[in-house]
């Protein structure tokens, strides 16, 4: 299927137009794998000095554990592609081959993180995984971007400035691009993700702990 990029222009009236008319995100994970994912995380990794435990888990065991969510980061990315042939999204002819590049690993990364930050989920909490999603719910936008730049780096998740600074509630094509890019333009591995989940879920952990 030929792909039709837009590129980046300078005219605010533009972007102001593509936003408000910008399609949701259908997020095709399920609970079951987001708990499971985070509870044989903490498994692995030992709550202290992540980093320099990393022969703790190797790649395979990294990969089986994450792999699950691969499915739901592909129907994403597909979603992210037929919205860039839309002309919803404005790309760059890079951003949209890396896209399309996408390993296993950085999909399923794709998917822990936006469906970890668009659910809005009301259940109670559970003593399992690493964090739930009542921990999500529980802290301020502003502190879950801190522990996305704790895990991820300032500059990797700068696109995701403005959704953590607004009111809107559903996640965007705009947003997950946001999430795409942040891992696209890495290249960890199913460890170096793993790791990326584990320190992001700590600290909401930590955070939801201290409230």
């Amino acid at each position: 299927m030929a792909v039709f990029v837009v590129i980046s222009c300078s005219n605010e009236e533009e972007k102001d137009s593509l936003s408000e008319k910008e399609s949701s995100i259908e997020i095709k994970v399920s609970k079951t794998v987001f708990r499971s994912v985070n509870k044989k995380l903490k498994a692995k990794f030992s709550v202290n000095d992540t980093r320099a435990n990393s022969s703790i888990i190797s790649e395979e065991e990294a990969q089986e554990i994450l792999q699950p969510l691969v499915e739901g980061g592909e129907d994403i990315r597909e979603q992210l592609i037929q919205a860039i042939f839309d002309g919803e999204l404005v790309v760059t002819s890079e951003e949209i081959t890396e896209l399309k590049n996408m390993d296993d690993s950085q999909l399923a990364g794709l998917a822990y993180f936006t469906y970890s930050l668009a659910e809005n989920v009301e259940d109670e909490p559970v003593d399992e995984g690493i964090i739930d999603e009542f921990a999500i719910a529980s802290i301020t936008k502003q502190e879950v971007f801190e522990c996305m730049t704790v895990a991820m780096g300032l500059q990797l998740v700068a696109d995701l400035y403005k959704y953590f600074n607004g009111t809107a509630q559903l996640m965007t094509v705009t947003e997950a691009l946001a999430i795409g890019k942040a891992f696209f333009k890495r290249t960890s591995g199913w460890v170096g993700v793993a790791f990326i989940v584990y320190e992001y879920g700590s600290c909401i952990h930590e955070k939801h702990k201290n409230k």
